[in-house]
């Protein structure tokens, strides 16, 4: 389900369609907290995060919550072994606070 449903979030929040990205990327999270599938919950709360961004119209480098959100997903892709997504993560990262 999980990895479905994150495929069809992301293409729905490409397409402008925030909130119901957004709804999507909630009840994956929970489904996935509750079925204990850490997985998932990394790289759609940073689903969320970018949602909410783009629908606000913030520009990644003028939101500090984005680095606080980012840092959170790495801990999480660490806990899941996830060294791609953390590598992902921290480079996106170096790239915000470079610019």
């Amino acid at each position: 389900y999980g990895l479905v449903m994150s495929a069809m979030a992301s293409h729905m929040g490409n397409r402008k369609q925030y909130d119901a990205s957004s709804r999507i990327n909630k009840k994956i999270i929970e489904q996935s907290l509750r079925l204990r599938h850490s997985e998932y919950v990394e790289k759609n709360l940073y689903s969320l995060m970018w949602n909410e961004e783009n629908k606000k119209g913030l520009p990644e480098k003028e939101n500090p919550e984005r680095i606080l959100c980012m840092k959170d997903c790495i801990t999480i892709a660490n806990y899941n072994k996830n060294q791609m997504r953390e590598s992902w993560m921290k480079n996106r990262i170096k790239g915000i606070l470079k610019d």
